[in-house]
């Protein structure tokens, strides 16, 4: 298995094309590589996206805030937001995997995982526009099927 080149920049351009340049990313991604550098990639995206979430929480902003979530319930968004992501991303994979090889793909499982990893991008951005109602939720879905 190949191992990790980890570089926080290299996710943060890798985050920044995904956003700006969607298409241009998934057709320069390669399909095979590994799972480590893709896994590291929504780690870093949950942890962006819990401390957002929890930042908003603590001022009373965000769905989180309007749960009346305490300081320490907040701040374990740091924690709980990247393991969910990570979970989440390996059943989506599995979904989105399943779906093309009805359609006839070829592709394997490494490469669905790696793109439903790299959608992954949007979560900070999500995060931040959560404080306006139902407005993060439709930016999620429409946005997120776009890029996968």
């Amino acid at each position: 298995m190949p191992e990790s080149n980890f570089s926080l920049s290299t996710v943060i351009d890798d985050a920044k094309k995904v956003i700006t340049d969607p298409f241009g990313f998934y057709r320069a991604m390669p399909d095979s590589g590994g799972f480590a550098d893709p896994v590291i990639f929504v780690a870093v995206m949950g942890a962006a996206a819990g401390l957002i979430f929890s930042v908003l929480a603590m001022i009373g902003l965000g769905g989180a805030g309007g749960m009346g979530m305490a300081g320490g319930m907040a701040l374990s968004a740091v924690i709980l937001v990247p393991i969910g992501m990570i979970i989440g991303s390996f059943i989506g994979a599995a979904i989105v995997f399943v779906i093309w090889k009805l359609m006839g793909s070829d592709k394997n499982y490494e490469t669905a995982y790696r793109c439903v990893a790299y959608s992954t991008a949007i979560m900070p951005v999500v995060a931040l526009i959560s404080m306006i109602p139902y407005v993060a939720t439709l930016v999620r879905t429409l946005w997120g099927m776009m890029l996968l």
